[in-house]
C-alpha cells in the first residue's frame, strides 16, 4: 500500500500512532455537545440557536463551525411552520355586511357605536376564541367572551345576560 501512494514505511507508522490534534478533540467534544443538545430539544434546534447554546455553556464555536459538525452527526433540525388561522372565506353566496362605520371611529354619545373583535389564542389544551366589544365613545372595553368553538361564541356575541359574557361596566 506505500509504495501505491509513495510515502515510506516510516511515515504510513508515524500517521497509525499519531494522537488527535487538539481541533479533532475539541470538534468530538463539540459533537457530543450537540448530539445531547439535538436530543434534549427534540431535534428542534438548528445551528444558530445550537451556537448560542453552546456559547451559553462556555465553548467558543461560530455558527459554520457548529453547521459542519451537524452534518459530520448527520442531523437536521425539523422546521414547522407557525400555524396561521384562516378566516376568509371569499367563495360562499353570503350578502357581505353593510359597512355601518364607514371608518368613522369617532362617536358623539356614549352607546352610540360600538366595535367587536374576534382573536385566536392558542393553549396547551387547544385554541380559544376571544371576542371583545368596545364603546368607541370612551374607547373602553365594555365586555368580553371566551369559548371553546366559534359558533358559540357568535351566537351569543351580542348577549350579555348569558354564562360566557363578563361585562366591564352595566351595559347601558
Amino acid at each position: 500500500m506505500c509504495q501505491v501512494f509513495e510515502v515510506s514505511g516510516n511515515t504510513h507508522y508515524d500517521w497509525l500512532d499519531r494522537k488527535p490534534s487538539r481541533l479533532s478533540r475539541e470538534n468530538e467534544g463539540l459533537k457530543a455537545e450537540i448530539n445531547e443538545l439535538y436530543q434534549l430539544s427534540n431535534g428542534r434546534l438548528g445551528s444558530p440557536k445550537l451556537t448560542m447554546e453552546l456559547r451559553y455553556r462556555g465553548f467558543q464555536v461560530s455558527r459554520p463551525r457548529v453547521d459542519k459538525l451537524i452534518k459530520q452527526l448527520g442531523v437536521q433540525s425539523i422546521s414547522c411552520h407557525k400555524f396561521r388561522v384562516m378566516t376568509t372565506d371569499s367563495n360562499h353566496a353570503c350578502i357581505p355586511s353593510d359597512n355601518l362605520l364607514d371608518r368613522d371611529f369617532t362617536a358623539s354619545e356614549l352607546g352610540k357605536k360600538w366595535v367587536s373583535d374576534l382573536a385566536y389564542v392558542s393553549t396547551l389544551q387547544g385554541w380559544l376564541y376571544l371576542i371583545i366589544i368596545m364603546n368607541l365613545f370612551g374607547q373602553r372595553i365594555i365586555g368580553w367572551a371566551i369559548s371553546e368553538t366559534m359558533e358559540a361564541i357568535l351566537h351569543d356575541k351580542y348577549r350579555f345576560q348569558n354564562d360566557h359574557w363578563k361585562p366591564l361596566c352595566k351595559p347601558i
